[in-house]
């Protein structure tokens, strides 16, 4: 049985010949990231600074897919 002898090999070289093999955590997953571009020409009117309802819209269709 090769394999039962190279098991009993690791369990000598790690050090833990008798005890249980050390537990490793879990690796968290790795975030997911999204480009979102908005036009500033939909959001806002020229040179003003209040939103536009169809930049609202957006916005909210946004958050909403987020959150």
């Amino acid at each position: 049985m090769p394999h039962a002898w190279r098991v009993r090999m690791l369990v000598k070289k790690a050090g833990c010949y008798g005890r249980p093999f050390p537990v490793m955590a879990a690796a968290a997953p790795l975030p997911v990231y999204e480009r979102v571009a908005f036009d500033a020409n939909i959001l806002f009117d020229s040179d003003k600074s209040a939103l536009r309802p169809a930049g609202r819209e957006k916005l909210d269709a946004f958050v909403s897919n987020i959150s």
